[in-house]
């Protein structure tokens, strides 16, 4: 479950760690499709993200 920022017990700061784990779900052609997750260091998830990326030469 993701944890609204407004309710988290200690608020962030900008220079406390985060945790970034993504997963590349399709990739072909120069284009890539990813899921990724933010946590905080007490492991509460507090975002989720999904992006399409294309690479051009």
């Amino acid at each position: 479950m993701v944890q609204p920022l407004s309710l988290l017990k200690q608020p962030l700061h900008t220079d406390d760690c985060l945790y970034y784990d993504v997963v590349i779900k399709q990739a072909h052609h120069g284009y890539a499709h990813t899921e990724a997750k933010i946590y905080n260091t007490d492991s509460t998830l507090l975002t989720l993200s999904r992006q399409r990326i294309a690479v051009y030469n």
